[in-house]
């Protein structure tokens, strides 16, 4: 028997099990779409990206003294910058569509307590106070957040729905429905987000980016 059968055969029995119990796990495949249904933006602006970014001195000067530089890295900067603002979106609406919820609400939901998560920077002038978002918790700072946030929400609104879902009569429109029955389980999420978001204050991190970025993704990533 030769090597390559023997390593084929090793692999059928004890790798091939596992790997078919991971594509159909629920959480997985909502990840492997959710990363494919975010394509598109990176796709779509990857020309651009590699425009803007060719060194070569007179190409770089002629984008400069006409402000397409500028244009661009604006572009740049709400599409692939902002990847983590686009996951968080499709991992959560395919999850719950696989969960068989409301995916368009329960995509907002996760969204909206992403955005409530995610550290921003405040600016006090004349009384006035302005909040305003970091763009660096939504680049590469902000995929791994994506990712477990996506899953973790999404699970927890779809086990909420079961529990604290309003039951209206079958004469409201389904549009009525949908925006109303998941009251509760918004109330229940955001008073949640708020409390992690307070708590964290209190820690060396400040926030649930760099706290999980700090004890979970740096080290995968050296790993």
């Amino acid at each position: 028997m030769s090597f390559m059968t023997t390593m084929q055969g090793t692999l059928d029995k004890h790798i091939a099990p596992i790997a078919n119990k991971l594509n159909g796990n629920d959480v997985i495949k909502s990840l492997s779409r959710g990363m494919m249904y975010s394509m598109p933006i990176t796709l779509g602006v990857c020309v651009l990206a590699v425009l803007v970014n060719l060194p070569i001195e007179p190409w770089t000067a002629l984008l400069s003294s006409t402000g397409l530089d500028t244009t661009c890295n604006a572009v740049l900067t709400v599409t692939m910058n902002m990847l983590a603002l686009y996951l968080v979106i499709s991992i959560s609406y395919n999850l719950a569509k696989i969960k068989k919820v409301n995916a368009i609400t329960a995509a907002l939901i996760t969204l909206g307590v992403f955005l409530v998560l995610m550290p921003l920077v405040v600016q006090t002038e004349d009384r006035s106070t302005t909040y305003l978002i970091n763009t660096a918790y939504l680049g590469s700072s902000g995929i791994f957040m994506a990712i477990l946030l996506g899953v973790i929400v999404t699970l927890i609104y779809v086990f909420l729905m079961k529990h604290m879902k309003i039951k209206l009569p079958k004469s409201v429109p389904t549009m009525v429905v949908d925006s109303l029955s998941p009251t509760f389980v918004a109330i229940t999420m955001f008073t949640g987000a708020f409390l992690i978001k307070w708590a964290l204050t209190f820690t060396p991190w400040g926030n649930l980016f760099d706290c999980v970025n700090t004890l979970l993704a740096t080290p995968i990533m050296n790993v």
